[in-house]
Protein backbone atom coordinates (compact mmCIF):
# COMPACT_ATOMS: atom_id res chain seq x y z
CA UNK A 1 0.00 0.00 0.00
CA UNK A 2 2.70 2.49 1.03
CA UNK A 3 4.83 1.63 -2.02
CA UNK A 4 1.80 2.28 -4.24
CA UNK A 5 1.24 5.67 -2.62
CA UNK A 6 4.87 6.72 -3.04
CA UNK A 7 4.89 5.55 -6.65
CA UNK A 8 1.66 7.44 -7.35
CA UNK A 9 3.11 10.62 -5.83
CA UNK A 10 6.30 10.30 -7.84
CA UNK A 11 4.41 9.70 -11.07
CA UNK A 12 2.23 12.72 -10.32
CA UNK A 13 5.34 14.87 -9.95
CA UNK A 14 5.09 15.25 -6.17
CA UNK A 15 7.59 13.95 -3.66
CA UNK A 16 6.73 12.60 -0.23
CA UNK A 17 7.40 15.12 2.50
CA UNK A 18 10.32 14.68 4.84
CA UNK A 19 9.63 12.99 8.16
CA UNK A 20 8.96 15.39 11.03
CA UNK A 21 10.04 15.25 14.66
CA UNK A 22 6.40 15.37 15.77
CA UNK A 23 5.61 12.20 13.80
CA UNK A 24 7.95 10.14 16.04
CA UNK A 25 7.15 11.23 19.60
CA UNK A 26 8.90 10.00 22.72
CA UNK A 27 7.97 10.84 26.33
CA UNK A 28 10.83 12.74 27.96
CA UNK A 29 12.54 11.17 31.01
CA UNK A 30 12.79 13.51 34.00
CA UNK A 31 14.37 11.23 36.61
CA UNK A 32 17.90 10.90 37.92
CA UNK A 33 20.22 9.25 35.35
CA UNK A 34 21.51 5.77 36.15
CA UNK A 35 25.24 5.13 36.60
CA UNK A 36 27.18 4.89 33.35
CA UNK A 37 27.64 1.30 32.10
CA UNK A 38 30.26 0.87 29.38
CA UNK A 39 31.18 -2.45 27.75
CA UNK A 40 34.84 -3.39 28.43
CA UNK A 41 36.10 -2.88 24.87
CA UNK A 42 33.92 0.11 24.05
CA UNK A 43 35.34 3.30 22.59
CA UNK A 44 33.12 5.09 25.11
CA UNK A 45 35.43 3.90 27.91
CA UNK A 46 38.04 6.38 26.68
CA UNK A 47 35.47 9.20 26.89
CA UNK A 48 33.70 8.19 30.11
CA UNK A 49 34.25 11.60 31.75
CA UNK A 50 32.55 13.30 28.80
CA UNK A 51 29.70 10.77 28.94
CA UNK A 52 29.12 11.35 32.66
CA UNK A 53 29.14 15.11 32.19
CA UNK A 54 26.69 14.83 29.28
CA UNK A 55 24.40 12.48 31.22
CA UNK A 56 24.03 15.10 33.97
CA UNK A 57 22.52 17.45 31.36
CA UNK A 58 19.54 15.14 30.83
CA UNK A 59 17.98 13.66 27.71
CA UNK A 60 18.41 15.31 24.33
CA UNK A 61 17.14 12.50 22.10
CA UNK A 62 14.29 9.97 21.96
CA UNK A 63 12.93 10.62 25.44
CA UNK A 64 15.54 8.99 27.66
CA UNK A 65 18.78 9.09 25.69
CA UNK A 66 21.67 11.49 25.63
CA UNK A 67 23.33 11.76 22.22
CA UNK A 68 27.00 12.47 22.92
CA UNK A 69 29.31 13.82 20.20
CA UNK A 70 33.05 14.43 20.24
CA UNK A 71 35.74 15.22 17.68
CA UNK A 72 37.83 12.41 16.23
CA UNK A 73 40.25 14.38 14.05
CA UNK A 74 40.04 16.97 11.35
CA UNK A 75 36.70 16.71 9.58
CA UNK A 76 35.39 13.92 11.80
CA UNK A 77 32.74 13.75 14.51
CA UNK A 78 32.00 10.62 16.50
CA UNK A 79 28.78 10.03 18.42
CA UNK A 80 27.18 7.51 20.74
CA UNK A 81 24.01 7.16 22.78
CA UNK A 82 23.60 6.73 26.52
CA UNK A 83 20.34 5.39 27.89
CA UNK A 84 19.72 7.54 30.97
CA UNK A 85 17.37 4.94 32.47
CA UNK A 86 19.82 2.01 32.33
CA UNK A 87 23.16 3.85 32.02
CA UNK A 88 24.06 1.74 28.98
CA UNK A 89 26.29 3.38 26.36
CA UNK A 90 26.20 2.12 22.78
CA UNK A 91 27.18 3.30 19.33
CA UNK A 92 24.96 2.55 16.35
CA UNK A 93 27.04 2.59 13.14
CA UNK A 94 24.90 5.34 11.60
CA UNK A 95 26.33 7.93 14.02
CA UNK A 96 29.93 6.67 14.27
CA UNK A 97 32.60 8.66 12.45
CA UNK A 98 30.44 11.15 10.60
CA UNK A 99 32.41 13.13 8.04
CA UNK A 100 32.15 16.84 8.72
CA UNK A 101 34.20 17.90 5.71
CA UNK A 102 31.62 19.66 3.56
CA UNK A 103 31.82 19.39 -0.20
CA UNK A 104 28.98 21.87 -0.68
CA UNK A 105 30.54 24.75 1.24
CA UNK A 106 30.37 25.00 5.00
CA UNK A 107 26.88 25.62 6.30
CA UNK A 108 26.27 24.77 9.98
CA UNK A 109 22.52 24.81 9.32
CA UNK A 110 22.98 21.93 6.88
CA UNK A 111 25.65 19.62 8.32
CA UNK A 112 25.43 17.66 11.55
CA UNK A 113 23.02 15.67 13.71
CA UNK A 114 19.60 17.21 14.28
CA UNK A 115 17.45 15.79 17.06
CA UNK A 116 15.03 16.56 19.90
CA UNK A 117 14.54 15.13 23.36
CA UNK A 118 10.87 14.51 22.56
CA UNK A 119 11.37 12.60 19.29
CA UNK A 120 12.87 9.32 18.06
CA UNK A 121 13.74 10.96 14.71
CA UNK A 122 17.38 11.72 13.93
CA UNK A 123 18.29 13.77 10.88
CA UNK A 124 21.85 13.45 9.63
CA UNK A 125 23.00 16.28 7.38
CA UNK A 126 26.03 15.18 5.38
CA UNK A 127 27.22 11.68 4.54
CA UNK A 128 26.68 9.15 7.34
CA UNK A 129 28.79 5.97 7.43
CA UNK A 130 27.80 3.44 4.75
CA UNK A 131 26.41 6.25 2.56
CA UNK A 132 28.60 7.86 -0.08
CA UNK A 133 26.39 10.81 -1.04
CA UNK A 134 25.78 13.91 1.05
CA UNK A 135 22.21 14.77 1.86
CA UNK A 136 19.60 14.65 4.58
CA UNK A 137 19.17 11.17 6.03
CA UNK A 138 16.15 10.55 8.25
CA UNK A 139 16.52 7.75 10.79
CA UNK A 140 14.22 6.50 13.55
CA UNK A 141 15.64 4.81 16.65
CA UNK A 142 14.45 1.23 17.14
CA UNK A 143 16.07 -0.47 20.11
CA UNK A 144 19.84 -0.04 19.74
CA UNK A 145 19.83 0.66 16.02
CA UNK A 146 18.51 3.14 13.52
CA UNK A 147 16.19 2.44 10.61
CA UNK A 148 16.54 4.65 7.56
CA UNK A 149 13.19 6.24 6.76
CA UNK A 150 14.17 8.48 3.88
CA UNK A 151 17.14 10.14 2.27
CA UNK A 152 17.31 13.26 0.18
CA UNK A 153 20.64 13.50 -1.64
CA UNK A 154 21.93 17.00 -2.26
CA UNK A 155 22.69 18.07 -5.82
CA UNK A 156 26.38 18.26 -6.63
CA UNK A 157 27.69 21.80 -6.40
CA UNK A 158 28.94 23.55 -9.53
CA UNK A 159 32.39 23.90 -7.96
CA UNK A 160 32.75 20.35 -7.06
Amino acid sequence: MRTSLVLALLLAGATPSAPTFDAYPAPVFSGVPAQLRIPPHSLARRYRTLFRWEMALGPNFAGHYRLVTWGCGTGCANSALVDLVTGEAFQPPEIAYLSTVPTHGFDPERYGLFHRASSKLLVVGGAPPRHSHEGNYYFVLQGHSFRLLRKSVWATSAAG
